[in-house]
């Protein structure tokens, strides 16, 4: 499976591998929220958690208007 990235346009393959960085980035967080003490870091993790969730909703919204538009015209 080869993604050249110079290539314009956002398609299936690439919201797949995206979608797939932004699980395990999202899981790793989770265990570093589970793993670290209160103490050290633990709200950083968790404003990181949710930066990350904002971030991968986005993409999936931006997603999906892009291909609503393609399909209109």
């Amino acid at each position: 499976m080869s993604i050249n990235p110079l290539i314009p346009g956002v398609n299936n393959k690439f919201l797949l591998i995206t979608n797939i960085i932004f699980t395990l980035l999202f899981f790793n967080l989770v265990f570093l929220i589970l793993a670290v003490d209160y103490d050290n870091g633990r709200t950083h993790v968790i404003a990181l958690t949710g930066v990350v969730v904002a971030l991968w909703t986005t993409v999936n919204w931006f997603y999906y208007e892009l291909s609503k538009t393609k399909k209109t015209e």
